[in-house]
């Protein structure tokens, strides 16, 4: 579905109505009137959420940082 790959890319409502050429407030009204519609968005949503969960902390953990004294 289009609206769920668009999601997995960060889109949020205002964008969604972008693309489909409607308001936000349509999109809203869509998510709440079409479970089909609302569990795209929700479930790309989540995806592209964990993704950029996962990198910050990959960047957390991951980041070494060598301490250099000079004297």
């Amino acid at each position: 579905m289009l609206a769920h790959n668009y999601c997995l890319l960060g889109a949020t409502n205002e964008h969604l109505g972008v693309f489909f050429d409607v308001t936000s407030r349509t999109i809203d009204n869509w998510i709440a009137q079409h479970p089909a519609f609302a569990a795209a968005v929700g479930e790309g949503r989540a995806i592209a959420d964990a993704g950029v969960a996962r990198g910050l902390y990959q960047c957390a953990v991951g980041h070494e940082h060598k301490v250099e004294r000079t004297v």
